[in-house]
């Protein structure tokens, strides 16, 4: 799916449902939740650890995370320059959430 089918979906929903959150499912049990905001990376990004996604200069000389004779040539990208990614909302949040629900 690309922003532009995104778009076209909004554009297809009732103002009721442009009011509601926005929320991410996925068929792994914990692998979705609301989405809290959207984030625009400032460079490509690589996931060499597998641990999550951080900007390429972190392995590059100079970087806090580069290693002597490491080579981060061959790692994929796994976000590009400019990409904009959707947040999911972490737990501490979700947590503000309900409290404040349960305050109303």
């Amino acid at each position: 799916m690309t922003y532009s089918d995104l778009k076209t979906l909004l554009e297809g929903m009732t103002p009721e449902q442009l009011a509601m959150d926005v929320i991410v499912c996925a068929e792994e049990p914990g692998r979705g939740g609301p989405v809290d905001h959207p984030w625009t990376a400032e460079e490509d990004q690589v996931n060499p650890s597998g641990d999550g996604m951080e900007p390429i200069s972190t392995y590059q000389p100079g970087g806090c995370g580069y290693e002597e004779g490491m080579e981060i040539d061959d790692e994929p990208i796994v976000a590009r320059k400019g990409q904009v990614l959707l947040m999911l909302e972490d737990s501490r949040r979700r947590a503000q959430r309900r409290e404040a629900v349960a305050d109303f």
